[in-house]
């Protein structure tokens, strides 16, 4: 697969495109997330307005690349303080990867090839910049820029963008487009995502996974292990 080529050449950067596919109608709180995406749910980020996009990222990066997180955002430690942050980190075969997710989209009128040009250059920077001071202990080999793009004509805009960037923002840094089709609403603006329901339902989870596991201590007289049973996204396709 490009992606994983891509991952581990450490001097490869690249713009590579995924497709996710939402039947018509589906609601986010149908869709079921597995073990990463609701351990990033249930637990405090930075905030902003990006909270779906980031859980599916990682519902993904788990399905086509079976990359598992690592840490969430408030996890991740930097120096100085202050310094540009990622989202998440995830592990894949033994190695490490940042990953930053951002969207590209227009509330009103058309993304144009300068929107393209500014979202690439802010948050190609940011990628720099936290790979740069985030610490020792925490780092990875590389990072992801995942980008959803609410609509077809974007993905072009983006690469165009990107083919005029200099070297040091593109550094080596896997740029991963995933294109949206039009039943995916939710992903550009959260507060269509029912987020309450489906943050109900994820710590639901949580204590009835961890309710079984002190009963299977107890049984077995083991060391607890609190684990979610891994859940696909049977609801969406990916197409990579």
């Amino acid at each position: 697969m490009q992606a994983r080529a891509c991952l581990f050449d450490p001097s490869d950067a690249r713009v590579l495109r995924t497709d996710l596919r939402v039947p018509p109608g589906q609601p986010f709180s149908r869709i079921r997330l597995g073990t990463d995406a609701q351990r990033m749910l249930c637990l405090p980020n930075a905030g902003g307005n990006s909270v779906v996009s980031e859980l599916l990222s990682i519902e993904l990066l788990n399905t086509f690349l079976q990359a598992r997180l690592l840490c969430t955002e408030m996890e991740l430690e930097y120096f100085p303080l202050g310094s540009k942050i990622t989202d998440y980190s995830v592990t894949l075969d033994g190695r490490t990867f940042g990953v930053s997710v951002t969207r590209a989209m227009k509330f009103k009128g058309r993304f144009t090839p300068s929107d393209a040009e500014e979202l690439l250059e802010k948050k190609l920077f940011g990628v720099v910049q936290s790979s740069k001071h985030v610490l020792k202990r925490y780092r990875w080999d590389k990072q992801i820029l995942h980008v959803f793009a609410e609509h077809e004509y974007i993905y072009d805009e983006l690469v165009r963008a990107y083919d005029k960037l200099p070297s040091e923002l593109r550094a080596n840094t896997l740029v991963l487009v995933t294109v949206c089709n039009a039943s995916t609403p939710f992903i550009f603006y959260d507060h269509l995502a029912d987020l309450p329901r489906v943050v109900a339902a994820a710590t639901a989870k949580v204590a009835t996974v961890a309710a079984s596991s002190r009963r299977d201590m107890v049984a077995s007289r083991c060391a607890p292990v609190a684990s979610f049973a891994a859940a696909p996204m049977p609801t969406c396709a990916v197409v990579s």
